[in-house]
């Protein structure tokens, strides 16, 4: 039985959207249903979108439909949360940073995708957050050669993660307006 408010751990999620034929990492589901929410998922429609993309409309089985509701619930509210508690999932340190770097564009990739399902007019979206979707659309590329520097690499990678949080808190703010006061908005540099 998972704890209440808290997320499932990366490796039990990942083992079990394996477990059930689930073509999705920890990382992808993470940043789909962020990504949904960012948007303005808001009732309880998303589960039907996150079976349509990931398990061609079936429902999920337990014990991973009750790991996404958890996934979903903790995320909603780390978003909403003035904390600024939302993090992205992704494998920790002991991961090599190659996992990482694909890891952290899967949930870039999968974000979009579910901030694109509940804003259909992404393309059109202007100011300061239509910059970080069009940086998010570059960092979902991410892309590194198996012989560079593997520190130069982790300093890149801690960078951009914090880039891609703030990117997501400021899409929420955006499409949402929840959490976050407008003075408060995060800046992306």
């Amino acid at each position: 039985m998972m704890a209440e408010n808290t997320l499932p751990s990366y490796q039990t999620l990942n083992t079990t959207l394996t477990q059930h034929h689930i073509g999705m990492t920890a990382s992808e589901m993470h940043g789909l249903i962020s990504g949904l929410l960012c948007g303005g998922s808001n009732d309880s429609s998303w589960t039907v979108m996150v079976h349509d993309l990931t398990n061609e409309g079936i429902a999920f089985g337990y014990p991973l439909k009750d790991m996404v509701t958890q996934l979903y619930d903790v995320t909603k509210q780390d978003l909403e949360d003035e904390g600024f508690d939302f993090d992205l999932m992704v494998p920790d340190d002991e991961s090599s940073v190659f996992e990482r770097i694909d890891a952290l564009s899967g949930w870039v990739n999968h974000f979009l995708l579910g901030l694109g399902m509940m804003q259909p007019k992404l393309a059109q979206v202007k100011g300061e957050t239509g910059e970080a979707i069009d940086d998010l659309r570059n960092i979902a590329q991410l892309g590194y050669e198996e012989d560079e520097d593997q520190d130069e690499l982790e300093r890149s990678l801690a960078e951009i993660h914090e880039y891609v949080r703030m990117a997501a808190m400021l899409c929420h703010n955006e499409f949402v307006g929840a959490g976050v006061p407008a003075a408060g908005k995060p800046t992306l540099h």
